[in-house]
């Protein structure tokens, strides 16, 4: 199982970035290969943030109902798991244990879904992001 994080759902919507063909091409092989691919409700309203956002704010300009469905498409596409009440407690042993402060709390967030529903794996493209907690998953 694989977590797919915001930025590939994005890019593989996005035929104008530069990261789309890697992105479309990665995702292609890991489903050859068998993985379920998986997303978190977290990525779905980030996703919903930048696809509604003008594009000249680093946006792709979509109306709340075309985002609306490309989420449907998203959801029909990857297998979504729901939150859970392990997420908050897993997040607060993480933020004191990696000393985490600012925006990182929010990829600290996604590294406690993870560990909630036992996936080792998060497909990325920023993988910095994740770094710190490298000794807990596999960044792909």
């Amino acid at each position: 199982m694989i977590l797919l994080d915001t930025n590939i759902i994005l890019r593989s919507k996005q035929a104008s970035s530069q990261h789309y063909k890697k992105v479309t091409e990665k995702l292609i092989e890991l489903l050859s290969d068998g993985y379920e691919l998986v997303i978190c409700p977290q990525v779905i309203y980030e996703f919903y943030v930048v696809a509604t956002r003008p594009t000249d704010k680093n946006g792709l300009g979509l109306t709340s109902d075309k985002a609306e469905k490309e989420i449907a498409n998203i959801i029909k596409t990857y297998t979504l798991l729901d939150d859970n009440n392990e997420i908050f407690a897993n997040w607060k042993k993480l933020v004191k244990n990696y000393k985490v402060s600012g925006k990182t709390a929010h990829d600290t967030r996604i590294v406690a879904f993870m560990q909630s529903h036992e996936i080792k794996n998060i497909y990325t493209l920023n993988k910095s992001d994740f770094k710190r907690f490298d000794n807990i998953i596999t960044v792909i």
